[in-house]
């Protein structure tokens, strides 16, 4: 993405802004989702990504979001209908997105990137950080989390100061 690219936010795109929003803006969130039951696991993949405090990118989604981006004839703007559709049909199994087991110690192929939110002083997400093109045969991928994790501090606390 370019400097100044906006996307739409919906499911599921900006999963880990969204585990932690307000209960009202995850419901704008799924409102995509036309399934009751994947509306409930996107529910439970966000608790328990904002339990670990990351969560995983997917090359898949990031693909397709990209082909998105390129599609669209500048940034920002509301999304069009079938932009809307496009991006509830990305709406893979949302614990896909949750580090857990062995995906938090050497994640398979469709895992691109590891995101974390960083905080405002009154405890808002201000904006996440990302990691990706990490070598995985160096290091377990939870090691570059722990690190993403450590900047994400870093970056809130002098946020606060």
């Amino acid at each position: 993405m370019a400097i100044g690219q906006r996307l739409p936010v919906l499911a599921p795109i900006g999963v880990w802004w969204m585990a932690h929003a307000t209960d009202t803006q995850v419901q704008q969130w799924l409102q995509g989702i036309e399934a009751a039951e994947l509306r409930a696991r996107y529910r439970d993949a966000l608790t328990q990504i904002r339990r670990t405090g990351y969560c995983l990118g997917l090359t898949s989604v990031h693909t397709e979001v990209q082909a998105l981006v390129n599609s669209r004839p500048g940034p920002g703007g509301e999304p069009t209908a079938e932009e809307r559709q496009l991006i509830a049909g990305l709406a893979l199994d949302p614990m896909d997105y949750v580090p857990s087991g062995s995906d938090a110690r050497r994640p398979g192929p469709d895992v691109v990137s590891l995101w974390a939110p960083t905080f405002s002083p009154d405890g808002e997400v201000a904006l996440g950080l990302m990691i990706t093109g990490y070598p995985r045969e160096s290091r377990a991928a939870q090691a570059y989390a722990e690190d993403l994790l450590a900047l994400t501090a870093d970056v809130t606390s002098l946020a606060a100061s």
